[in-house]
């Protein structure tokens, strides 16, 4: 009976990825393989910058070596964790934080290792921080700009000691100094750019809802809660498409209820809101869940039956018949007993659903000309 069966049969179709044999297919998986491969291109241009102070004399090449190997066994490591879907079980599974403190740690060797532009390489340590305002939360930029300052320092720490020729215990002391202002800042504004990015999102997750909310009550009846005609139109043009593409047996009624100005003359207006959510109640406790029934207007209802042969479509009118039109449901006035007539019809293959509604219609009309109370179908009428 819920019209989520229809939008579900609805596949959308996704084109294969560049370099899906990279990063796959699946779209979660690619964003993160794909600030994998954005992360480590700035890593393999710091290995080549490092092999070029080698070559300049600038740098030795067993740093290098060792700078090379580290970066190259994270990137490994970190491909196979989130290609392999082993990552999924994290609640981060891009690893962001990690691969961004161990970012941090290469940055730390390379400012170890360059002692002649050592103050350039700061400038990564500011990069990373920045990237980060882009996928982590407020907190945890904090956490990383922190964690960039003490890593900072056990570098400068191991550079003056173990290298005191090429680092001189004043330049650095006012290296640290500086760099604790600037990327305290950096890691506060980082921290800032995530905030505003998470209220973002967070504004259009509420927008997304309210909109769908609001296409939701577009398509609906507000006293009955059924769909409505707009609605109901819209599933009946699905239907006559659908019909196209594979021709299957589809049943349409329409529904009246017998005598609904009386009821609302002689009981009240909220009598008769009574009646007509009763009935949609009703409905839905017989109703198969294929079916759809919308309200057409006023006391009149539209039920579309999808695979549906003739047979199925006249047990499916009598069983809401059985259950709504007893005897003492009501009450306001347990005397009263509420009827509707019927007019069943079949969708046949190539017509418009605007022509199947006029027989329906059709049959409807014959059945209150019998008095009311009964189901009249287009077969009936071909058999009389």
């Amino acid at each position: 009976m819920v019209e989520s069966n229809i939008s579900r049969q609805r596949a959308q179709v996704h084109a294969t990825p560049p370099f899906a044999w990279l990063i796959g297919r699946e779209h979660f998986q690619r964003s993160i393989l794909t600030y994998w491969v954005e992360v480590n291109t700035v890593f393999v241009l710091l290995i080549a910058l490092q092999w070029y102070a080698v070559s300049a004399g600038l740098a030795l090449a067993s740093d290098a070596m060792l700078i090379t190997i580290y970066l190259a066994l994270n990137a490994i490591v970190f491909y196979v964790a989130q290609r392999s879907g082993w990552s999924k079980r994290f609640a981060d599974p891009a690893l962001t934080r990690t691969q961004m403190a161990l970012g941090l740690v290469s940055v730390g060797m390379a400012y170890v290792a360059n002692p002649a532009f050592h103050g350039m390489i700061l400038l990564l340590v500011a990069l990373v921080l920045v990237v980060g305002a882009v996928t982590l939360s407020p907190s945890d930029c904090r956490l990383m700009g922190l964690f960039s300052l003490v890593g900072l320092g056990l570098a400068i720490t191991f550079a003056v000691t173990q290298r005191p020729a090429d680092f001189e215990l004043g330049e650095q002391l006012i290296a640290f100094m500086f760099s604790v202002i600037v990327l305290a800042c950096v890691a506060e504004l980082a921290a800032r750019i995530s905030a505003i990015r998470s209220e973002l999102k967070a504004q259009r997750r509420e927008l997304k809802k309210a909109l769908a909310d609001n296409q939701w009550l577009a398509g609906r009846d507000e006293l009955t809660g059924l769909s409505n005609r707009r609605r109901a139109l819209e599933l009946l043009a699905y239907e006559e498409r659908r019909a196209v593409r594979q021709p299957v047996d589809a049943c349409i009624a329409m529904i009246d209820l017998d005598l609904f100005k009386a009821v609302n003359d002689k009981h009240g207006h909220s009598a008769g809101d009574d009646v007509l959510r009763t009935f949609a109640r009703n409905a839905g406790m017989v109703l198969r869940e294929a079916d759809i029934l919308a309200r057409w207007g006023g006391e009149e209802f539209l039920l579309l039956m999808p695979n549906t042969s003739k047979v199925e479509a006249e047990r499916v009118i009598e069983r809401l018949r059985e259950i709504f039109c007893k005897a003492g449901q009501w009450h306001w006035n347990p005397d009263l007993v509420v009827t509707f007539s019927a007019g069943l019809t079949t969708h046949r293959h190539g017509e418009t659903s605007e022509v199947t509604i006029t027989r329906a219609d059709e049959a409807l009309y014959r059945a209150k000309a019998r008095g009311r109370n009964a189901t009249e179908s287009e077969w009936s009428a071909l058999t009389t």
